[in-house]
């Protein structure tokens, strides 16, 4: 039985010439080889020279905004930190902002006044303040409710 040549399961050796093939992957290898290289070099030029120029060039033109710039983000981490926090004092308080906000300023401006014991945290809880919750209280309680 003799399988013809267009059948996919044939799986006779084809003999190739590999001489010309190598030659041409050879060729390819060694013009990537000196792409890399090429590649390489200006990387380090790079690094070494045009970066340091830019950086020394951009303190020298911008040096009085970049400082400004700086600060400003600084602010604005600040700020976003105190939102957090008195965001977090109005859910853990059952309070308005406000009040929550002059807690967490009191807290900044006294580390050593801030308690652990949790109950200054819970105004709910304190003497003669049971049952008189204020209206932020009742819809924060209805709305998790």
């Amino acid at each position: 039985m003799r399988k013809d040549r267009d059948d996919p399961c044939d799986r006779r050796i084809v003999p190739v010439e590999q001489e010309g093939l190598r030659e041409t992957a050879a060729a390819e290898c060694t013009s990537a080889k000196a792409r890399l290289e090429q590649a390489r070099r200006c990387w380090h030029h790079f690094e070494r020279k045009d970066k340091p120029a830019f950086v020394r060039w951009r303190a020298r033109e911008f040096g009085a905004l970049l400082s400004k710039a700086r600060d400003v983000e600084e602010q604005i981490r600040n700020a976003h930190a105190l939102v957090h926090e008195v965001e977090m004092e109005m859910r853990r308080g059952f309070q308005d902002a406000h009040s929550a906000y002059q807690r967490v300023m009191f807290r900044r401006e006294n580390p050593s006044a801030a308690t652990d014991d949790g109950d200054a945290e819970r105004p709910w809880e304190e003497e003669g303040a049971a049952g008189k919750l204020s209206d932020f209280e009742k819809e924060s309680l209805f709305q998790n409710g």
